[in-house]
């Protein structure tokens, strides 16, 4: 079971269930692909398209994922992550509204992600952290920014600081 399926395989998922050409497909990945211009890769235009046409490309989430399977759009993520920067605590203010967003590096064997925590009762649980520490998370959701794909904590979102019995191993480079 692949969790990030790769542009071909979404391609034959897109042509198994929907009966569609290979060429039908790359038309509207190209249409996207004008569309959305630099907004997103060609990876990411199949994934829309797929998700236009109800195409399944995540036959089952595991339950708990490692950074590099993670994509932009998902929910509920759990996952375990060693934190390698400190957060960055900031206010901001928009014409919408205002409040406190916090930002910091984690990792796993999987890669490297941004996380930004919006829930202020979890930025103050987390403001006495040490590099190295653990975090497991639940209830996490995924964006793009920038073509980096970032972990994002809000009131739904869960994290227990060093738990027992987790371990990440070597921390990979890959920034996702």
């Amino acid at each position: 079971m692949a969790f990030r399926l790769g542009y071909e395989e979404i391609v034959s998922k897109i042509i198994e269930q929907k009966g569609l050409s290979k060429e039908e497909i790359e038309k509207r990945v190209n249409v996207k692909l004008k569309l959305l211009g630099d907004l997103i890769s060609r990876q990411g235009a199949v994934h829309i398209v797929a998700n236009e046409l109800s195409v399944n490309v995540f036959e089952s989430t595991p339950r708990e994922l490692k950074i590099d399977r993670i994509v932009p759009g998902l929910n509920s993520i759990s996952i375990n992550v060693k934190i390698l920067s400190l957060p960055d605590r900031r206010e901001f203010k928009t014409e919408k509204r205002q409040g406190v967003v916090s930002n910091m590096l984690v990792g796993d064997e999987g890669g490297v992600a941004r996380l930004v925590v919006w829930d202020t009762n979890l930025i103050d649980k987390l403001s006495s952290v040490n590099e190295g520490d653990i975090l497991s998370i639940k209830n996490a959701y995924s964006k793009d920014n920038n073509g980096f794909c970032e972990l994002h904590l809000g009131t739904r979102s869960e994290v227990l600081l060093n738990p027992k019995d987790v371990i990440i191993g070597e921390v990979s480079n890959n920034r996702v």
